[in-house]
C-alpha cells in the first residue's frame, strides 16, 4: 500500500492484470503525460519490448 501510494498509482486490478501480461519479458517504457488537472490522475505511457 505505501509503495502504491509513493508511485501514485491506484486500482490494483488493472495494475495486476498489466503485471500479469507483462510478465516474464524486458520492457522499455517512455512517460508521455502525468498530471491531475481535475483532481483526478491521468497517466499516458508507451510499452515497447526491450
Amino acid at each position: 500500500m505505501e509503495l502504491a501510494a509513493e508511485l501514485n498509482v491506484s486500482g490494483r486490478a488493472a495494475w495486476q492484470a498489466l503485471a500479469g501480461a507483462a510478465a516474464g519479458r524486458s520492457w522499455r517504457a517512455e512517460l508521455l503525460y502525468s498530471d491531475a488537472p481535475f483532481g483526478v490522475g491521468y497517466h499516458v505511457a508507451c510499452w515497447e519490448p526491450a
